[in-house]
């Protein structure tokens, strides 16, 4: 048996809080993925300006969600999980 794939928005401080909404929304999912992998190639590009070592670890992030977010998030919006 898979897993399952949704968004959450959550409320709180520190890392505390609570779930106010949950949605596994195809759509929604596939806006997600886009943000998650531009942000990272953002963040990449950016501390590769800055420091060789972050770059380096930021870059093995991107990779990593490229390779992770399709499984789970596909294209057609049917993820697997």
């Amino acid at each position: 048996m898979g897993g399952q794939v949704w968004v959450e928005l959550r409320y709180g401080v520190d890392g505390q809080g609570l779930t106010l909404c949950k949605s596994r929304d195809p759509q929604l999912l596939q806006v997600f993925k886009q943000y998650a992998l531009e942000k990272a190639n953002r963040l990449a590009e950016q501390s590769k300006r800055i420091d060789k070592v972050v770059y380096l670890q930021d870059k093995a992030e991107v990779e990593r969600l490229q390779k992770l977010l399709p499984l789970v998030i596909p294209d057609d919006g049917e993820g697997e999980g």
